[in-house]
């Protein structure tokens, strides 16, 4: 996909993420979860988010097989990514959201930029590229920020469920062409 071609680059820089990236995702992987979940999860559940293995998860990630992943990269820097692969959810599947965003995480002093909206916006044209509609996300319910900014992107909440980490809501778009 030609970035560029899509007037993203010049304004946010988005990119398709590479094998080489590996290390920095996972460093904002880790800020971004201390930033995001202290006062939502417990601390020992975020302590546990640790370079080294998010490094491990990010290295096999890349690798090839497993998701798409783009960063966006302000200043050159990698400050936030976000994986979009094939819905995980046999419940979101069935109502029409064939894909997900597994993740899409942004520093904290790089938010409010557009690069989350960016990022948004290149998975949807990449959906698009390939044919597919239909794009559901998971959010903790207790994460007001990020489930404001899905609200705000026109993701509807499609479902509700709840694990270890607590509630959850799921926000789906059945026509990606709102996030472009």
């Amino acid at each position: 996909m030609d970035l560029t071609a899509l007037g993203l680059t010049a304004v946010v820089p988005v990119r398709l993420a590479q094998p080489a990236d590996a290390e920095a995702i996972a460093q904002v992987h880790v800020q971004a979860w201390d930033e995001t979940y202290a006062g939502i999860l417990p601390p020992a559940r975020i302590a546990r988010a640790s370079p080294r293995d998010r490094l491990t998860l990010w290295q096999r990630t890349l690798g090839g097989g497993g998701p798409t992943v783009f960063v966006a990269a302000p200043e050159g820097r990698v400050a936030g990514f976000l994986t979009l692969g094939r819905q995980r959810s046999a419940g979101l599947r069935e109502q029409g959201f064939a894909a997900e965003v597994s993740a899409l995480y942004l520093l904290r002093a790089v938010q409010g930029r557009g690069l989350g909206r960016a990022l948004m916006s290149v998975a949807a044209h990449r959906l698009l590229d390939e044919g597919a509609s239909g794009l559901a996300l998971w959010a903790l319910t207790a994460n007001r920020q990020a489930c404001g900014f899905y609200r705000a992107l026109g993701g509807a909440e499609v479902a509700q469920r709840s694990d270890s980490d607590g509630p959850q809501t799921a926000f789906g778009w059945r026509a990606v062409e709102v996030l472009l």
